[in-house]
């Protein structure tokens, strides 16, 4: 723990760290901000769709938009970290701790998209809930049409949603893997072979987050408008349908799993980076 919390303020003392760090922030904030005003709108907007006749369906209609949450960021972080890996290379001196900074927030932005998907679907399916409650003692459901279908197809966006986290998860704990082998830090030496496929690895998780990332922005843009409006038009009585309550149980234990893992697997990282950047301090006067 004491290496690691020396790794953040060493890391932020450096000031080639410290400037990564805000750049990095501030391209992260705008994505983060513009995806928690479509989530909220769409909650909000539904809301006030079923006070004025619609059927209560919170949960499909803002799951899409809460998603966005998560997606927004990602091809931003990726497009970022290419650039600042192409800048720490022309640079052509050691910024390992850049680099490490440059994954680390990575794992920040998806932890801070976590809570923000975690917020919106416990609203979400507080106001569900009432709803439900709400409409309890009403005639037989109306038949479903096509508008319910939409919402499902909508919803479905949170399948690509999970694999494009993935991929960029894997982004920070592939680097601090590769500068932990680099320095001599894992249990076998690793041959030049063995770096080169980490740095390919590496590549093709950045491309393939950001292209992915800005294909699934777009996707789930048009899903969170979507959602929207087929909610809209679904009339009372209508209850929920069970694949609502079950997305929302999926969706609630992922980002509760990934908000308390998040946090715990970036402080491992940073004392691997600590004990990295440490080790190449010493490679100099080891020889």
């Amino acid at each position: 723990m004491r290496s690691s919390s020396q790794y953040r303020r060493n890391r932020l003392s450096d000031p080639t760290v410290w400037r990564t760090h805000l750049l990095h922030s501030r391209r992260v904030i705008a994505p983060l901000l513009l995806a928690a005003i479509i989530a909220v709108s769409a909650l909000f907007l539904h809301h006030r769709h079923w006070r004025h006749g619609a059927a209560g369906q919170h949960v499909l209609a803002a799951l899409p938009a809460a998603l966005l949450i998560v997606i927004l960021p990602i091809p931003v972080l990726m497009l970022s970290t290419v650039r600042g890996f192409q800048r720490i290379d022309q640079e052509g001196r050691d910024s390992s701790s850049a680099a490490a900074t440059l994954s680390l927030e990575i794992n920040r932005a998806l932890w801070l998209g976590t809570l923000g998907i975690l917020a919106t679907m416990v609203v979400a399916g507080l106001l569900q809930w009432r709803a439900d409650r709400a409409g309890a003692g009403d005639d037989p459901e109306s038949p479903r049409t096509w508008r319910d279908w939409i919402l499902v197809a909508c919803a479905m966006v949170l399948l690509p949603t999970a694999l494009l986290a993935y991929i960029a998860d894997e982004v920070p704990r592939t680097v601090i893997g590769a500068m932990d082998a680099m320095t001599g830090g894992a249990p076998a030496r690793v041959p030049p072979s063995e770096l080169s496929a980490l740095s390919g690895k590496i590549a093709a998780l950045l491309v393939t987050g950001f292209i992915g990332g800005m294909i699934l922005a777009i996707a789930g843009v048009a899903a969170a408008v979507g959602a929207v409006f087929a909610a809209s038009g679904v009339q009372q009585p209508r209850r929920p349908s069970r694949l609502a309550w079950v997305l929302l149980a999926i969706v609630l234990a992922g980002a509760a799993w990934n908000a308390v893992r998040l946090p715990i697997e970036r402080r491992w990282m940073e004392r691997v980076a600590a004990s990295a950047s440490q080790r190449h301090l010493d490679l100099p006067q080891s020889r």
